[in-house]
């Protein structure tokens, strides 16, 4: 028994078993060979999330916004980036890039600062994650005129602790760039570009380092390509 067995009989290879269960999820297809659906998998890290703006890292695709909805519900939104900014090069409890080897709170760079404490505005009056979480609001003053809020958490926890209002690991802070370790970093260091040149284009590559047929594709036929020599090898449709 198993979801690529019907009847007694193996479903054909190509036949889906699960489908995808967010955009950086992959759906499997049996592969005719076994009465199993094949583990599941997800799109390697740093691969362009499926339909949202943001990169995928350990199956999930991290962003911004999302995390604002998660810190003061419905309606709230990223605030712009001279919060960010501003806010995060104080290295104080309130706005910092996470804790230095000293334990004490870091500056961001500039160029980090989309990877420090997250700065939302819009949602609720307070956090939505529970009653150790407090506000804390910045007013700066434009060039321009008149003033933008700053809207960010400072929640109390042991030191051991992850801050749940620092960005997540993972999160698109700039065009082709991924926060790690606080810093904003250029995408390619996951060699994601590298492993899906291997796939030629029919399919992307996978959590494992491997290519992720499309259904369409048999996987022998996959593998073939992927060895074929420079010239090409004809690849026939299943």
């Amino acid at each position: 028994h198993g979801l690529c067995c019907e009847n007694c009989r193996l479903k054909p290879a190509g036949t889906a078993c699960r489908e995808s269960s967010n955009s950086c999820d992959l759906p499997e297809f049996c592969t005719g060979a076994s009465p199993h659906c094949p583990a599941n998998v997800y799109l390697h890290d740093g691969h362009p999330c499926q339909g949202v703006d943001g990169y995928c890292y350990n199956g999930i695709c991290q962003t911004h916004e999302q995390q604002c909805v998660t810190l003061w519900g419905p309606g709230a939104k990223p605030a712009p980036g001279i919060c960010f900014e501003r806010v995060n090069s104080a290295g104080d409890p309130y706005g910092n890039c996470g804790k230095d080897s000293k334990s004490s709170f870091a500056k961001c760079e500039m160029r980090d600062a989309k990877c420090g404490k997250i700065q939302c505005q819009g949602g609720a009056s307070r956090p939505v994650i529970g009653t150790n979480a407090v506000s804390i609001e910045t007013n700066i003053p434009l060039q321009e005129g008149g003033r933008i809020l700053c809207r960010g958490t400072h929640v109390y926890l042991g030191d051991d602790m992850p801050d749940p209002g620092l960005v997540l690991a993972g999160t698109k802070c700039a065009v082709g760039k991924i926060c790690l370790n606080r810093r904003c970093q250029n995408v390619s260091v996951f060699g994601v570009d590298e492993c899906s040149m291997r796939c030629h284009g029919r399919g992307v590559c996978n959590n494992r380092k491997n290519c992720h047929c499309e259904a369409h594709w048999a996987s022998s036929a996959l593998e073939e390509a992927q060895t074929a020599a420079p010239s090409g090898r004809q690849i026939t449709k299943v």
